[in-house]
This record gives C-alpha cells, sequence and structure tokens, in this order.
C-alpha cells in the first residue's frame, strides 16, 4: 500500500468514524412522574440534571445535542434507556430540554454529536439516598446555573451533578451540588478528590 493509498483510506476511516457518531432525529422531554425511577445505570433520574435517555450509546457518554429549529444546544450524560416511540432519539430530562427551548408534552428535531464515548463505564448499586451533598455553585439565573453544570461535564465526574431551586428572602437561588452521600466522611473524601478549580465547594445537609 503506497503513502497515497494509505492516506485516502485514513481520511475515509476518519470521515466514517466522525459520522458515525453523529445522529438526527426527535427529542422529548421524560415525564414528570419518571423523577426518582432508577436508571438501566444503577442512577435515580433527576429532572434537576443534565441526563438523557439513548437506546445504544454506553452509560457516561457525552453527547451534544443542538435543537435545529433554534440552533441553542446543551451537553447531557447517558444514564437511561430509551426513548422506546418510533421516530425519537433521545429523551432529555427538564433541565436539558428548558435549555434548548424544548419544554414537556413537546417534540423536536435535534442533531446529536457524541464528545465522549464511556468504554469504563460501572454502574451504580446503590439508589443515591443520601444525607450530603456537595454545593459547588449558586446562581440567581437558572440559565446560569445551567451553563456553569454542562462546564462541569469536562471534568468525568463518578457523581451526578444536579440543580436545586432554593427560596432566599423571597428570591430563587438556582444551586449547583455534585453527589449524594450517606455520611460526611464519604462526602469529605469524594471532595479531596475533586479537581483543584471545585475546591472551594463545601458539604451541605440534604435538604429535604
Amino acid at each position: 500500500m503506497n503513502f497515497r493509498t494509505l492516506f485516502v483510506f485514513l481520511l475515509f476511516f476518519c470521515f466514517t468514524s466522525l459520522n458515525a457518531q453523529i445522529q438526527q432525529g426527535l427529542a422529548s422531554i421524560r415525564p414528570l412522574a419518571h423523577e426518582g425511577l432508577l436508571t438501566k445505570s444503577g442512577e435515580r433520574f433527576s429532572h434537576d440534571s443534565l441526563v438523557a435517555s439513548h437506546r445504544s450509546l454506553p452509560f457516561g457518554s457525552v453527547i451534544k445535542v443542538t435543537n435545529l429549529k433554534t440552533r441553542e444546544s446543551i451537553n447531557v450524560r447517558i444514564n437511561d434507556r430509551g426513548p422506546f416511540i418510533k421516530g425519537r432519539i433521545i429523551d432529555l430530562s427538564q433541565s436539558a430540554g428548558d435549555s434548548i427551548n424544548l419544554y414537556l408534552n413537546d417534540i423536536t428535531q435535534v442533531k446529536l454529536s457524541v464528545l465522549k464515548l464511556e468504554k469504563n463505564f460501572k454502574p451504580k448499586t446503590n439508589d443515591f439516598k443520601g444525607n450530603y451533598t456537595i454545593q459547588v455553585a449558586s446562581y440567581s439565573e437558572k440559565e446560569n446555573a445551567i451553563n456553569y453544570s454542562t462546564e462541569l461535564l469536562k471534568y468525568n465526574l463518578r457523581e451526578p451533578v444536579k440543580i436545586k431551586a432554593q427560596k432566599f428572602e423571597e428570591k430563587s437561588l438556582f444551586k449547583v451540588f455534585i453527589g449524594t452521600f450517606e455520611t460526611r466522611e464519604e462526602a469529605e473524601k469524594y471532595k479531596r478528590q475533586l479537581p483543584k478549580a471545585l475546591q472551594n465547594s463545601f458539604i451541605t445537609d440534604i435538604e429535604p
């Protein structure tokens, strides 16, 4: 095989590999009643997390979802299987949908681009119930909280990221949390493993 043939082969291989990681179809929002259900990955589903269901992508994979109508996009992590309705290729959490102007009971055309294909996923063996969590940020605007949560995906955190709206002096604050832990010691141990940029976070009790 000469150099020209090798170059054409590699170019074709790269193109087909990239093309295989792009998919277009309909997206929808998971029903509100799915909140707290155990997913196929072992996590409890939360509409506050930037997560999604896909029929075949490995759990833990990160994909970019682009609303083809508005051109808005959001990065989400795959943690469940579905949707199982003809024509639909992905089900999003409410937080993920809100960020691209896709709302409950709506469907829209989207493009999926794989950013990180997880090959070493380890299923969760607990149901994410706990007493403590780690707060990493707080915002007065939900959009800013969503944008920050998207940035956290680059750290490949083992624990899920969630956004919770809480009232403070009659105003809403959108707080960003990482994980849930049974004991403060477990939370402290995990916090020490966080990237340097997140070391200003703090451990707090989970509010009922």
